[in-house]
């Protein structure tokens, strides 16, 4: 009978083990909004780069955000972004930082702000640039 009882509390032991290690949840947390860090994946003619940006909100307005390090120009570059309460984006024109390039588009962030996509042109007054961009969360 001793047997018994050990066997059978090492299989429920064994079986309480095993749907804890699936039942554990490995998504990251809820997000509230695009603030953060992101992967910052550009699809343009001539190819495709990958950088980090880091987005910040507005002190003053919380459907304005900071782009920093925008089309890889660097962490003291930035440009505004500004997010409605349906999650679209838009990209008023405005130059890259101080670089005298211009950059103008639209895009939409996902629900559970995991995921944007941004269209944009880049006209530095000679070329202009379509960019389509996929950030992910870091």
């Amino acid at each position: 009978m001793e047997k018994k009882n050990r066997y059978i509390f090492k299989l429920v032991f064994f079986i309480l083990v095993i749907v804890l290690l699936f039942s554990c949840n490995d998504e990251p947390n809820n997000y509230i909004s695009i603030s953060g860090l992101w992967r910052f994946e550009e699809i343009r003619d001539n190819g495709t780069e990958v950088y980090t940006v880091d987005i910040c909100k507005s002190e003053s307005d919380s459907t304005i955000f900071a782009v920093y390090n925008f089309y890889n120009f660097g962490n003291e570059e930035k440009i505004y972004i500004k997010v409605n309460s349906e999650n679209e984006i838009s990209i008023e024109l405005q130059f890259i930082g101080n670089s005298g390039i211009f950059v103008e588009g639209i895009g939409e962030a996902e629900s559970d702000y995991k995921n944007i996509y941004l269209r944009y042109t880049i006209d530095n007054g000679i070329k202009k640039i379509d960019v389509n961009s996929h950030l992910t969360r870091l």
